[in-house]
């Protein structure tokens, strides 16, 4: 199989770990004879995939709104590439970026509407997802899959740099509550500060670390943040080079959720690479912190997330340790890129097996006897 991943890992700077890590894990596997990323691969019109794998379809208009043409022109070839290919596509936000509005709704329904197999991370985002496409025959006629997202070994893999940790910190023994990763609305900072004050744990600071989405959020909102005084609130409004991931995570006693709404977020497995714990909103997207014992709170509730807060740091040391080896049992049980890599081939398998321009291919290879392209396929795996 020759596999296109429709993603560019330079589209999130630093490069998309997440992107990077799946394509390593297919390379080499006994089905795949070849893996490509990037977007204008597909428009490409010389190219020719067994294998179309979207993740987040915005990519393919670099993340703005489309033009009429764009949109025709991307039709046009994704038509192109159905009449031959499987189209794979991973849910990884039920709702589009933000600023994008009714064109990112647009672009999902246009890649979906050609979706031969939907990737779920998680049994709760495959629920949400079909309770709001249920009724589209698209989503009735695509085989659902559950595969959870990988750990980030990325970041493992580079030299570090602790000087954000460092600075956050009054003395070591400060514990840190991590809020990382973009902020997209004034309630989502004002939840996690108004939660940490009101939980006033002793000994403790609230860092932020990440690059804000400027795009949805009132003119003045990355001044008001600065100018806050709050000596026990670190702010890092910015973007955090890789080199400066891991610490800054390790040295957290807990990463903190503020986003409400997700079926999926990056944080939990990355705070997982690193055994550290989290307090998240009990809905879908923390599915793996319940699976572990972690700490969750009435989404929207700063009160909630204060006792949640308060709960978890007050725990022990004998505790802490014992949910820290869950983490890390769960994250090698559950997270592994190599297992993930083998569940991506089995769909891939499985959906160009069933696809009507490839039957009669198979077909016509097993009356000849011969192993050729696609008929040396392995039986078909349940779905999940």
């Amino acid at each position: 199989m020759r596999v296109l991943i429709v993603a560019d890992t330079l589209t999130n700077r630093p490069a998309n770990p997440f992107v990077l890590q799946l394509i390593e894990s297919l390379v080499g596997l006994p089905l795949i004879r070849h893996v490509s990323y990037g977007v204008r691969l597909f428009f490409w019109q010389r190219s020719a995939f067994d294998v179309i794998h979207f993740q987040w379809p915005e990519v393919l208009f670099d993340w703005t709104v489309p033009t009429t043409e764009q949109l025709n022109e991307f039709a046009a070839r994704l038509a192109a590439y159905k009449q031959t290919a499987a189209v794979v596509t991973t849910i990884h936000n039920l709702d589009p970026h933000p600023p994008l509005r009714e064109s990112g709704e647009m672009i999902f329904e246009r890649v979906y509407s050609a979706t031969d197999a939907f990737i779920h991370l998680s049994d709760g985002a495959k629920n949400l997802f079909i309770e709001k496409y249920g009724d589209r025959s698209w989503c009735r006629f695509a085989s659902h899959h559950v595969v959870e997202h990988g750990d980030y070994v990325h970041y493992t893999r580079l030299p570090e740099d602790d000087s954000l940790v460092r600075s956050a910190r009054k003395t070591s023994d400060t514990r840190l509550l991590l809020v990382f990763g973009a902020l997209r609305s004034v309630e989502e900072e004002e939840m996690a500060r108004t939660a940490f004050q009101q939980a006033a744990v002793e000994n403790s600071k609230l860092v932020f670390a990440g690059n804000p989405v400027t795009t949805t959020l009132p003119p003045g909102t990355l001044k008001a943040w600065r100018e806050n005084i709050d000596p026990n609130i670190v702010r890092h409004h910015m973007r955090i080079p890789d080199e400066q991931v891991a610490p800054l995570v390790k040295a957290s006693r807990f990463l903190f959720i503020p986003r409400t709404g997700r079926i999926n977020s990056g944080v939990i497995p990355l705070a997982f690479t690193f055994g550290t714990p989290v307090i998240a909103p009990d809905e879908a997207l923390s599915s793996a912190v319940r699976a572990v014992g972690g700490s969750t709170y009435i989404p929207g509730d700063s009160q909630s997330a204060a006792a949640a807060i308060r709960t978890a740091f007050a725990m022990g040391d004998a505790a802490y340790g014992e949910l820290r080896e869950r983490i890390r049992a769960y994250r090698k049980q559950r997270m592994q890129w190599a297992a993930i890599g083998r569940q991506h081939e089995q769909i891939y398998a499985e959906t160009l097996r069933s696809h009507p321009g490839r039957r009669p291919i198979a077909r016509l290879c097993q009356l000849l006897g011969k192993r050729r392209g696609r008929a040396d396929l392995p039986k078909k795996p349940a779905r999940s």
